[in-house]
Order: C-alpha cells, then sequence, then structure tokens
C-alpha cells in the first residue's frame, strides 16, 4: 500500500525538526507495511495544497496521505482548508490534526513536531489496518 508525506510549510526549505518529523513520520508508515512515496515540500497555501492532495491520491494512488503543517496557525489552517475543500467526507477536524477521505485516500494531518507525528501516526496505524473496505484489504496484503 502507497503512503505519501506532505511538509507544508511558508518557508521554501525545510531542514531541522521539522525534517525529522517527516523522516518519522516514514519510518512510522514503512514500518506499517507501507511503500512511502517521498517527502513533498508544498507550500502553506490551500490552491496549492489541494493540487498536491489530489496529485498524491488518483495519479499517485496513495492510500494514505499524511500532511505534516510546520508552522502557524495559518498553515494548519490552510491545510485544513484544503482538505476539506476537494474531501469526500471529513471524518474529524481538532486543532491540532484532522482526518477525512478523499478518493480512496485517507488524508491524517498533524502538526509538525515530533510528539505529535508519533501519537498520530501510533494511533491510527492500528486503526487502519483494521479498517474494513479497501483500505483494509490492501494493507492486510503488505508485510507487517
Amino acid at each position: 500500500m502507497l503512503a505519501s508525506i506532505m511538509l507544508v510549510s511558508e518557508r521554501d526549505a525545510v531542514g531541522g525538526q521539522s525534517e525529522s518529523a517527516g523522516q518519522l513520520a516514514a519510518s512510522l508508515l514503512r514500518a506499517a507495511g507501507y511503500a512511502v512515496t517521498g517527502l513533498a515540500l508544498v507550500p502553506s497555501e490551500q490552491l496549492p495544497i489541494e493540487a498536491a492532495l489530489t496529485r498524491h491520491a488518483q495519479a499517485l494512488h496513495s492510500a494514505l496521505i499524511v500532511t505534516i503543517d510546520l508552522g502557524c496557525d495559518r498553515v494548519r489552517e490552510a491545510t485544513a482548508g484544503a482538505a476539506q475543500a476537494v474531501s469526500d467526507i471529513v471524518l474529524s477536524t481538532g486543532a491540532r490534526a484532522a482526518c477525512a477521505l478523499y478518493d480512496r485516500a485517507m488524508i491524517l494531518s498533524l502538526p509538525g513536531d515530533e510528539a505529535a507525528v508519533y501519537a498520530g501516526l501510533s494511533s491510527m496505524l492500528p486503526v487502519l489496518r483494521d479498517r474494513p473496505g479497501p483500505l483494509a484489504r490492501e494493507a492486510s496484503a503488505a508485510p507487517m
């Protein structure tokens, strides 16, 4: 099963802790049996985020898209707005994380610190593995 990671940032470059949050997400996804397509840096504006979500869901066929918001509340608002704009169903939105369905992909938006990435993925990956439907069937075929 394919997973994509999008680092959403107000800056042109990513480094330091934000980059390590992306690497941590990739490591956790691989350990859960996902093939990670890579880390994509996306500017923190709603239209580029919408375009990236569409590309990852439809062109790259990612079953899981993890967005990591690097920055202030404006970055989180842009990511949440983009996810809501393209999603078929918004499952939950919160101050620090959101979850939605788009096409056949699950979008999981997390804050950019390592603790939030670890907590978010550690709690969601077992749920996704056991989820009924196409994602569960594909995940059950992936090595754990």
